[in-house]
């Protein structure tokens, strides 16, 4: 199972955020603007909640193969950063039962 809590909020970040408290549970995420997209496994991102806090999840858990390989994209709008003299993102992730195989948070400039 790949879990990830992403936050993009606070005093750091004032241009975009998503605490995904609009998310409903075990329902595939479809936010405005972003893409969620299930390459390999059949996979999607779903929205999920745990002790008061929601988070966007991926879960390899029941997945076909041995071991089972997902490839998931969560895809956020295009956030864009001119004039921004320097920008951070911050977030944080749970995983259990991985194969090594975690998160892992790609920019790309176009």
């Amino acid at each position: 199972m790949i879990a990830a809590d992403v936050q993009f909020k606070g005093a750091h970040c004032s241009f975009f955020e998503e605490d995904f408290e609009s998310t409903t549970s075990n329902t595939n995420i479809s936010l405005s603007g972003w893409k969620n997209i299930a390459e390999v496994g059949g996979v999607s991102w779903r929205g999920n909640h745990f002790g008061g806090t929601r988070f966007a999840q991926a879960s390899a858990f029941n997945s076909a193969g041995n071991p089972p390989v997902v490839t998931s994209w969560l895809i956020t709008p295009g956030i864009n950063l001119i004039g921004t003299p320097s920008a951070n993102l911050s977030f944080q992730t749970i995983d259990g039962f991985n194969n090594g195989a975690t998160l892992t948070v790609l920019a790309s400039t176009n």
